[in-house]
């Protein structure tokens, strides 16, 4: 058997060979790179780009190549990197590293692989891509292969596995067997530093699908050098186990880096760099409201009419959102909300945005449901029923307000002292975002329960406009127990109560999913009790387990909610269930369970504000709501102007 030869910078200095030493020119960021360097062999060369030449490996005649034979053909340039690696363990060339002008703190890299066709493993452990490396030794984050699955590892931790895909993105799934396909395939990770072991978010990608997602990770371990972000990173191909009788390539291409948030976004939403293609500043799967708040301007004179215009949906280049159907022009009529990425036809001389300058669409659209910023007390003019009594405060308000709605509790009481639930209907949606800024005073005690207070509800047309929220076809809640951000759901009516405590999944459609009869969607934590004659109520929480919100200070609260699939009459776990604070997103669940094929034309139609300490308020104490804003799905961008000057903790979900 062939003697493998490693390690070529050591066996250099002590043989005395000859070789170029390393040089590492520092990139500025953002980079990219299409390996358009002359065609050279491993130290035989320059490179290009500010790539340098990093450890010496080799075997054989084998070493690591910039050539045309690697190039990636839907890519740019005529030439990408090519490194070679036999069977074993760890046997490969040598590597290429990218060096930054300093640390940081926030990345998004990708990159395009491609393995020899055929290309095969005698037992998979592990195949390691890149290395991103802190500048403390051994603390790095490495995109791999991981048995049956894809990881970027968090090296130097207590946990290297913080974020891992599942194994329907393993190496089998991606390539369609235990071989290789021989195809390009485009990987990219977002990394964000954390601050204190916990709030780390961390991402990966396979040809632009999002495989992994972690927003509590420990990336530093703790370490205070590791805290100043990733320093450079390397590729290669350190591998364990390749079964291929001999020496196989494997070949990288069209290299990206991001410090700043990418342009595009992928299908939930996330930034990131993309899949060569998406990289023209727009989102290449736009989604568009069928709302019939979204009208066109056809015929590009720059105005809107509701006699002559219909809702669209999908609205090309010129479109608005109008909070009512009254007619007029769009930048004048104070009915139309012009959303910020319009833009005009082409050379029309409408300016469509009304900010003087064209932009550029990039992103899903949403559209807003209502605004209401409590400037006064004449509520129920703007729709709001059920309690029209409301408190205003004229000294708690976030800047640029004048007022704000005041809810204060006496010892003792369930209610405000300005009555219960307020409520307001709006277009159906399949999808609701809720923004809103909020303030509990310094002594804010809360429940004092594992339970309650609730605050905010939102409920569907398969319940009347008077529905209690406690006991509905659904209700999804936004609140907070102890200053913990909470999220939840109710569905009573749909619980088969013939089957208390029975798991109805995959036995009938005809079942809850908040308690009862089952879950769905895995997550855990239903409740069920009964209420009396026979009847049962439900509940089922989503809690932080930490708490980011800081009483006497206000902070911004942004929620989201997507209701499931329904596919064949069955009911398909791939709601969301998301919550920001003051920009930073904190709870965040792809696969949330809200109904079954009982319901699959159920709508979100109705907002509740619901103020309620059921065992009542343990002390005397307040809080304010301003700048409430409920559409369809969240803005592009999460942009607070409300910060916090304690900043974020981070928390793992339960």
């Amino acid at each position: 058997m062939e003697k493998t030869i490693r390690y070529f910078l050591i066996l250099a200095v002590i043989f005395g060979l000859n070789f170029p030493a390393m040089a590492f020119a520092e990139v500025s960021l953002p980079w990219s790179t299409t390996f358009n360097c002359n065609e050279v062999t491993q130290y035989n060369g320059a490179l290009c780009d500010g790539l340098a030449w990093g450890g010496g490996w080799y075997f054989g005649d084998y070493r690591t190549q910039i050539t045309t034979d690697a190039n990636n053909p839907n890519g740019g340039g005529g030439r990408g990197s090519r490194f070679w690696v036999n069977d074993g363990t760890n046997v490969n060339t040598g590597t290429i590293s990218v060096r930054f002008a300093a640390p940081q703190k926030e990345l998004w890299i990708r990159w395009y692989m491609k393995y020899q066709n055929g290309f095969r493993w005698s037992s998979l452990n592990y195949d390691k891509m890149i290395y991103i490396h802190t500048g403390a030794s051994g603390i790095v984050v490495i995109p791999e292969w991981y048995t049956s699955t894809f990881a970027a590892v968090t090296g130097g931790t207590s946990n290297y596995y913080q974020l891992r895909s599942s194994s329907s993105y393993g190496w089998n799934s991606v390539m369609g067997s235990s071989a290789s396909d021989g195809q390009w395939h485009c990987f990219e990770v977002y990394l964000k530093m954390d601050t204190n072991q916990r709030d780390g978010v961390g991402r990966a990608w396979i040809d632009g699908e999002l495989v992994a997602e972690n927003t509590s990770v420990d990336f530093s371990n703790g370490n205070a050098t590791a805290k100043q972000g990733w320093a450079y990173f390397d590729f290669h191909e350190n591998q364990a186990t390749p079964g291929n009788g001999g020496p196989s390539y494997v070949d990288y291409d069209d290299m990206a880096v991001y410090n700043t948030t990418p342009p595009n976004r992928d299908a939930n939403g996330r930034p990131f760099i993309g899949p060569l293609g998406s990289s023209d500043n727009q989102n290449t799967n736009p989604t568009y409201p069928t709302s019939t708040l979204w009208y066109e301007d056809a015929d590009g004179d720059g105005y809107h009419s509701n006699n002559t215009q219909s809702a669209v949906t999908d609205p090309g280049s010129a479109w608005y959102a109008a909070t009512d159907l009254s007619g007029g022009n769009d930048c004048n009529d104070s009915n139309a909300s012009i959303h910020p990425n319009a833009t005009d036809i082409p050379d029309n001389g409408i300016d469509e945005d009304c900010s003087g300058a064209d932009a550029t669409y990039g992103g899903t659209v949403s559209a807003i449901l209502f605004e209401e910023n409590f400037e006064d007390v004449n509520i129920s003019s703007r729709g709001w029923y059920d309690n029209t009594n409301p408190s205003l405060s004229s000294t708690e308000t976030v800047p640029g307000s004048n007022r704000s709605l005041e809810f204060h509790y006496p010892v003792g009481a369930a209610q405000p002292t300005n009555g219960g639930a307020m409520r307001k209907q709006f277009s159906e949606t399949d999808s609701v975002y809720v923004s809103y800024y909020v303030k509990y005073s310094s002594n804010w005690v809360g429940s004092q329960k594992s339970y309650h207070p609730h605050e905010f509800g939102i409920v569907t047309n398969k319940d009347s406009e008077w529905v209690g929220p406690a006991y509905t076809y659904l209700t999804a809640y936004v609140e907070q127990n102890a200053l913990h951000p909470r999220m939840g759901i109710q569905d009573g009516r749909n619980i088969d109560t013939s089957n208390i405590g029975t798991n109805l999944v995959g036995v009938t459609e005809n079942r809850a999913v908040a308690g009862c009869n089952g879950s769905g969607d895995g997550y855990g934590g239903e409740s069920c009790y009964p209420v009396g004659g026979g009847a049962y109520w439900n509940g089922k929480l989503w809690t932080a387990s930490n708490s980011f919100i800081t009483a006497g200070e206000w902070h911004k609260v942004e929620a989201y909610f997507k209701l499931n699939s329904i596919v064949n009459g069955i009911g398909v776990a791939d709601g969301v269930m998301q919550y920001w604070l003051d920009g930073q997103i904190v709870m965040d669940y792809q696969n949330v369970m809200f109904r079954t094929g009982q319901h699959p034309d159920m709508k979100f139609n109705q907002f509740l504000i619901t103020p309620w300490i059921g065992d009542g308020s343990p002390v005397d104490q307040t809080f304010w709501l301003d700048n409430l804003a409920v559409a369809t799905s969240p803005p592009d961008v999460q942009t607070p102007t409300v910060s916090n000057p304690t900043g974020l903790q981070s928390i793992s979900q339960q």
